[in-house]
């Protein structure tokens, strides 16, 4: 059992953190060590906190999260690079640490002259590296070109040195940093097949990926990292499965609000793909708030939290976080696992006015048919407090907060529904509307500000586009397999009879075409203003990963057997974007073309079980 052996690695309660000072010349004296002047205020910036787990000889641990999840981080305190603010690091065992494609590798050396270079500085004695340098020539397949100045290699050819180098060695604790994904596929099945020799001969690794598809491979457990904090550990099938899921709901939200925003046509390119607008919580006490987490909610779901005195509660590279400069927030605080900020005022004496702090959450867009809400878990033994919370910088709702000498959670909602998704960059935008007429679709014309929209005829004009998914909720990440429509309405600018074709094309982003639909005719008798659902269900989506374009055209005439012009009403080119995930890591095939195989002697329903279990 793992509790009577000794772990190669163990890390307990771990925590790094920077001194973040106004200036640069604070900021180079902190590092260096020097004694400051003055005493300048800095701000703690922990890039992770809280980290625990250990991992055995003969054990393969996966570590994935986003950039700036605090990954580099942790392989640098495990190698010694940095120094633990708090908490303990223990390595039992030779660390060798593959972390770029150099590997620390001299750029004008030769390879040979690397390779001779690294095996001296990692111990082996001279009568194994002729050994090992014939291993690492067969290994890498370089050949000639190990004769040619390191810097001449191709990123993947440094990438099948470096590997090779540090696996020779058969070290006790292997640290690999994303060097797999610079290789090919053919470096990779290599690569796993001496891994394995590695872990039969007891090593323990640990591997940072973004390409999930090698953490499946290659590791047992996994760490989910997100904002210096591990979100969840265990078998890697149940971690990867979780983030993956955590991802495609990060890219839905985007994806919706930008179809959104280019549906509203008041946000320009740049802001279609940003955040555009933030929600403000405030905070104000007469004597010590104790604040331990902020969560938005939308619509009864947690959309964003900020774990306040936790790692990166301050990170302003973060959609969320609390604001330190000119605020009465304390440094942070840990107690019985549990970790806090104060809002006190400074030197904790009692003042004529209350202590106040402010936590920012950004959106991608403000849906005027949601409900927000912010919960708070606070604790308040003395005084008065209380929470504000608005869209935009001001404060729509204040709640007085009861004393609680225990953690408890409040809520608060703004009263309302959102009336409006504030753009407050843009002056023209009404503060009464929340969709944008046609008429003022004109009006805009000239600031550039447009759909991708193609006049035609215009008796005829498509809304509200959406993409949805089975259940009829608007949706803009896919799993493959996942059935998919896109519905909008067809609306009359006058009275009459009107022969329409609807088509849609779906491109992909390097602009080649990936599959049409164009429908039969259909004569609508319209009244000026009238509108009429449209909708084209496309079923289980068959299209490999990626993200893709949609086009949509309402025409009186069309004939794709004819290169004659076509006639049509209103036309969007490519606006609307959505995203295909779920295929395995060997289909990376535009179209999952569905076919059968049929093979004498075996029955085709088995042949398609076989398939829809390899391939889905």
């Amino acid at each position: 059992m793992s509790e009577h052996r000794t772990p190669a690695i163990r890390l307990e309660g771990v925590g790094k953190m920077y001194k973040i000072f106004a200036s640069r010349g604070a900021n180079l004296k902190d590092a260096l060590g020097l004694p400051s002047i003055h005493h300048e205020r800095f701000t703690e910036f922990w890039a992770v906190r809280g980290i625990d787990f250990e991992l055995f000889p003969g054990e393969r641990l996966g570590i994935i999260g986003r950039n700036g999840a605090g990954k580099s981080t942790i392989l640098k305190l495990l190698t010694e690079n940095l120094v633990p603010t708090e908490g303990l690091v223990e390595v039992h065992g030779q660390v060798q640490a593959l972390m770029d494609t150099g590997g620390g590798l001299h750029p004008e050396f030769t390879g040979e002259e690397n390779i001779d270079a690294a095996l001296t500085f990692l111990g082996l004695p001279r009568s194994r590296i002729a050994e090992a340098r014939e291993d690492i020539a067969e290994f890498t397949e370089l050949g000639r070109f190990l004769s040619q100045p390191f810097k001449t290699y191709s990123l993947g050819m440094q990438a099948r040195l470096g590997f090779a180098i540090a696996t020779t060695v058969r070290p006790e604790i292997l640290i690999i940093d994303e060097v797999l994904g610079a290789g090919d596929a053919y470096f990779f099945s290599k690569s796993a097949a001496r891994m394995r020799d590695l872990l039969d001969s007891g090593a323990a690794v640990i591997l940072v990926s973004h390409a999930l598809d090698q953490i499946t491979r290659f590791c047992d457990k996994t760490l989910w990292l997100d904002r210096g904090r591990i979100v969840m550990r265990g078998e890697t099938v149940d971690v990867v499965k979780s983030y993956e899921k955590f991802i495609r709901e990060l890219d839905d939200r985007r994806l919706r609000a930008k179809n959104r925003k280019t549906r509203l046509q008041v946000y320009d390119g740049f802001e279609r793909d940003s955040y555009t607008d933030h929600f403000t919580v405030s905070f104000a006490a007469s004597n010590a708030l104790e604040i331990s987490q902020v969560s938005l909610i939308q619509d009864g779901e947690t959309e964003d939290d900020i774990s306040v005195g936790s790692a990166q509660d301050a990170g302003t590279n973060q959609s969320s976080y609390i604001i330190i400069d000119g605020s009465s927030w304390s440094g942070p605080v840990t107690e019985d696992g549990v970790f806090y900020r104060r809002i006190e005022h400074q030197g904790g004496a009692a003042r004529e006015t209350d202590a106040t702090a402010q936590a920012i959450f950004y959106a991608w867009f403000i849906y005027p048919d949601s409900t927000y809400a912010i919960d708070v878990t606070y604790r308040l033994e003395l005084g008065s407090a209380k929470i504000g919370f608005g869209r935009s910088g001001r404060i729509d709702v204040v709640v007085p907060l009861e004393q609680s000498s225990d953690w408890q959670t409040t809520r608060i909602v703004l009263v309302e529904s959102v009336e409006e998704p504030l753009h407050s960059n843009h002056e023209h935008r009404s503060d009464d509307a929340a969709e944008v007429t046609a008429e003022q679709t004109e009006q805009r014309a000239v600031s550039g500000r447009r759909l991708s929209r193609w006049e035609g005829i215009g008796t005829l004009r498509m809304e509200n586009v959406s993409l949805l998914d089975q259940d009829g909720q608007e949706q803009t990440t896919f799993q493959l397999g996942q059935p998919m429509s896109i519905a909008l309405d067809v609306v009359a600018s006058k009275t009459g009879r009107f022969t329409v074709i609807p088509a849609a094309l779906i491109f992909r982003l390097d602009g080649i075409v990936v599959t049409r639909h164009v429908s039969g005719e259909v004569t609508l008798d319209l009244s000026d203003g009238e509108r009429v659902p449209a909708r084209l269900d496309l079923g289980p989506l068959e299209l490999g990963n990626g993200t893709y374009v949609l086009s949509l055209g309402l025409y009186r005439t069309i004939d794709i057997d004819d290169i004659a012009p076509s006639e049509f009403y209103d036309y969007f080119d490519k606006s609307y974007e959505f995203k295909v995930v779920g295929s395995p890591a060997l289909h990376n095939e535009l179209v999952r073309h569905p076919g059968e195989w049929s093979v004498a002697g075996t029955p085709s329903e088995q042949l398609r079980a076989r398939d829809s279990v390899s391939l889905r």
